[in-house]
């Protein structure tokens, strides 16, 4: 695309990011930062446009679709996204993208979602509920109070 060798495109790129005119996304993926941004340059980041990118058939799943739909009101510090997939846990810029690998039988119920100015697959709510309760672990489990215990012989008034 530059008309250049793949040694300059990738030393071009290499100072691009240490000027801050780019910041790695991942292996080969970059995202541009708008001068606009201001000395510090610091980029809009959309993480849910970020991880649609890190496998080939995906949706956002569990706390993270829970989240998009507003059944929960923390907001995750995961992105949760499930996939047929075998993926390993990924960072981009601070955000750590999890990926729940699902058989081919229990990969459906979603379905696209504008999120900001972009479309990404996303759990139907009914189904990112179902993820939820079969996933357990990647939503936090459910509270439960604690139970108060008496000892023998001890008295209350």
């Amino acid at each position: 695309m530059l008309g250049c060798s793949y040694a300059y495109a990738r030393k071009l790129i290499h100072q691009l990011v240490t000027k801050r005119w780019l910041a790695r996304g991942g292996p080969g993926k970059y995202q541009l930062i708008p001068a606009d941004r201001g000395l510090l340059a610091i980029p809009d980041m959309n993480p849910l446009l970020a991880g649609s990118v890190l496998v080939a058939s995906y949706y956002y799943a569990t706390v993270t679709a829970n989240h998009f739909h507003g059944l929960s009101t923390p907001v995750p510090a995961t992105v949760y996204l499930a996939t047929p997939q075998a993926k390993v846990l990924t960072e981009i810029r601070g955000i750590e993208y999890r990926c729940v690998t699902l058989p081919p039988n229990k990969f459906f119920g979603y379905q696209k979602a504008r999120v900001y100015t972009t479309d990404v697959m996303m759990a139907e709510p009914e189904k990112a509920v179902v993820d939820s309760l079969d996933k357990m672990a990647y939503v936090g489990g459910i509270a439960s109070t604690p139970r108060l215990s008496y000892s023998q012989g001890t008295t209350f008034t």
